[in-house]
């Protein structure tokens, strides 16, 4: 057998030959790999929680809007005394 070729005997008895050495996953990196995981699918579920979010609010949001800017404009029509600078703070 050459150097890079190992045996080693399995837990049934049996030989194993191996021609490249087997790379065993640390604790440390699987820990690593699974709060990568964790956190990528928290991230992406942050998202589109926001985008679902403010698609379902847009509308609502622009309609008050609108309103709340009709409402200033015909309290300062009726109300000239009031500037608009003033009324905005």
């Amino acid at each position: 057998m050459t150097e890079m070729t190992k045996t080693a005997e399995t837990p049934n008895g049996c030989l194993e030959v191996s021609d490249a050495p087997k790379k065993k996953m640390t604790l440390i990196s699987r820990g690593f790999l699974r709060f990568s995981i964790f956190f990528s699918g928290y991230i992406l579920f942050l998202i589109l929680g926001a985008s679902v979010f403010s698609a379902i609010e847009a509308p609502e949001e622009t309609e008050q809007v609108n309103s709340l800017r009709t409402l200033r404009s015909d309290f300062l029509k009726q109300n000239p005394q009031v500037r608009g600078t003033q009324a905005s703070k």
